[in-house]
């Protein structure tokens, strides 16, 4: 997911950052940009020396989980993303995914197959750093095991209501409403009080792994 940033007259404008960056990085760049001092020691690291070329990534690497719509956990390293599944999510995806993220930015083929020893290697990282991360924080049970898919389990269904608590769960949605972003235009109609969002003519995949047509 790319990251803009703009401040006219503050930031380089038209640069283009390659490497990794994370959310938690927000924190410490507006305390930078503000010259304030972090007295609480907020994660992560501040963006600007990435947008004034002092150096092309704030990481080497990246550990991420989910546990709300679905249980997986991930890692990259700007070269692989690793995805491995702790249970089957709704959209019936293979258990573990690789992506070489070089010869296939958008994410469309899965080689996980063909790669095993990268499979492997990259599923020890992650089981490596859960239980790392487990022991420094005194942990016993792993908590997006424990949590599940808590996105399901959210409030009750309201119609016509967007994702969230008391929301419709994903799995009672419209397919058109949670596995597409319809177009820009169409968006605009809406707002303006024009026709409903569009089934499938003039939408666009959400996620990186709907293949392309």
């Amino acid at each position: 997911m790319p990251l803009i940033l703009s401040w006219p007259g503050h930031l380089p404008a038209g640069k283009r950052v390659p490497g990794i960056v994370q959310n938690i990085d927000f924190a410490p760049t507006i305390l930078e940009l503000a010259k304030l001092p972090d007295n609480i020691g907020c994660e992560g690291n501040s963006l600007l020396p990435c947008a004034k070329g002092e150096r092309s990534e704030n990481y080497k690497e990246v550990f991420f989980s989910e546990a709300t719509w679905e249980v997986k956990r991930g890692y990259t390293d700007g070269k692989w993303k690793f995805i491995h599944s702790l249970e089957q999510d709704y959209h019936g995806r293979p258990m573990q995914e690789l992506f070489d993220l070089e010869n296939d930015p958008d994410e469309q083929n899965n080689i996980a197959d063909q790669h095993p020893q990268v499979v492997q290697e990259l599923q020890s990282k992650l089981e490596n750093w859960v239980a790392k991360r487990l022991e420094e924080t005194g942990t016993e049970v792993d908590p997006a095991v424990a949590q599940g898919r808590c996105g399901f389990r959210i409030g009750e269904p309201i119609e016509g209501e967007t994702l969230g608590a008391g929301a419709t769960p994903l799995h009672l949605r419209k397919v058109s409403e949670t596995a597409h972003i319809p177009d820009p235009d169409e968006l605009k109609k809406k707002e303006a009080g024009g026709n409903a969002m569009p089934d499938k003519e003039g939408t666009k995949p959400m996620h990186g792994y709907v293949k392309k047509k």
